[in-house]
């Protein structure tokens, strides 16, 4: 160990010196402030040399005690746990199955984050229920979004009671991942009001990617309707791939496809929006393309556009074959209706 230390001495040296450079100016930080900083430059000298010490010798006791000390700083503890694990590839042996279910009791949301991020990048299922706990408590809303995601691959009827829990969220992006965890249940399993409480979620107050989650766990259950879809495509206050997903649902639902051409010709007129434009012309150019409305909506959308693309080529060809002239010139879209020669 001595030799290790004379090792690190030049490092530690310049380390501390640079934090004594940067120091400097701020002479209200005294010398107290000096010695915290030296403090935490120590610590992570120290973990650096025990990180070093298991890669060589495979041998971690040095660094788990390192992780059980509660007085080391969370941050250079949760370092700790990832080293010990780093490398192991599922099924864990108990010993480290132990050691994950002890960590997640830990007193360090540093430490008790990492640990639930580890159960799910190792496949240890049997610590799933001590992750979903999480959701039932007091604790900062992204270590929730970490407990849904590292469990949801093993999502079953039993943990419910946790899910509704995550449900209750203030945190939108709480909710999100709790949709997407129980919309890996077969609708059958699920009470008939659950659906009612996601349907809830498709409101425009709520998040767009809280509201893309609830519509694909509703699509799931085959609990859409045109209904839905025509106020999501018609919602203004939602985002452009919200909107654009919901018309893509239209093409499953067989009341939509015969209900949907009026509500796509209005996106036609009235968006500037080629994702949603595109979506649209799509679903309407082979039962639309004699439709003043729908030819002047895509020639009023190309004219105002600068945009070069796949999208605006076939836009552009369509035009063509219904006698308008279509030129992309200097950047920008040239249209004219044709004139009919003089007989």
């Amino acid at each position: 160990m001595n030799t290790l230390k004379r090792r690190l001495l030049p490092f530690k040296v310049l380390a501390t010196l640079v934090v004594v450079l940067w120091l400097a100016p701020h002479a209200l930080a005294g010398q107290e402030g000096l010695r915290l900083v030296a403090g935490v430059v120590d610590e992570r000298l120290q973990l650096e040399a025990l990180i070093a010490e298991a890669g060589a010798g495979k041998n971690d006791n040095d660094l788990r005690a390192y992780l059980r000390d509660t007085a080391k700083p969370g941050v250079l503890r949760a370092r700790a746990l990832d080293e010990i694990f780093r490398g192991l590839e599922p099924p864990l042996v108990k010993e480290h199955v132990a050691l994950l279910g002890d960590i997640l009791g830990d007193a360090s949301p540093q430490v008790y984050r990492t640990a639930i991020r580890l159960v799910g990048e190792k496949s240890e299922e049997s610590l799933v229920k001590e992750v979903l706990a999480f959701l039932e408590r007091d604790v900062d809303w992204r270590i929730k979004v970490d407990a849904l995601k590292a469990t949801r691959r093993w999502t079953r009827l039993s943990h419910m009671i946790f899910l509704q829990k995550a449900l209750t969220s203030e945190s939108q992006n709480v909710l999100a991942e709790a949709v997407r965890s129980i919309s890996r249940l077969r609708v059958h399993e699920l009470s008939p009001q659950v659906g009612g409480e996601i349907a809830v979620f498709l409101e425009p107050k709520y998040l767009p990617h809280l509201r893309s989650a609830a519509l694909s766990a509703l699509k799931r259950w085959d609990r859409v309707d045109w209904n839905m879809l025509q106020a999501l495509i018609l919602d203004e206050t939602a985002s452009e791939s919200l909107r654009a997903y919901a018309i893509d649902m239209t093409d499953d639902i067989a009341e939509a496809v015969r209900m949907r051409p009026p509500v796509l010709l209005e996106i036609m007129t009235t968006e500037s929006s080629l994702l949603l434009l595109w979506r649209s012309f799509t679903r309407l150019r082979s039962i639309a393309q004699n439709e003043p409305d729908f030819i002047g909506g895509v020639a009023d959308f190309l004219a105002a556009t600068r945009q070069y693309n796949v999208a605006t080529q076939s836009m552009a060809a369509f035009l063509r074959n219904n006698s308008m002239v279509v030129k992309y010139v200097s950047g920008a879209w040239v249209v004219k209706r044709r004139q009919r020669q003089r007989q």
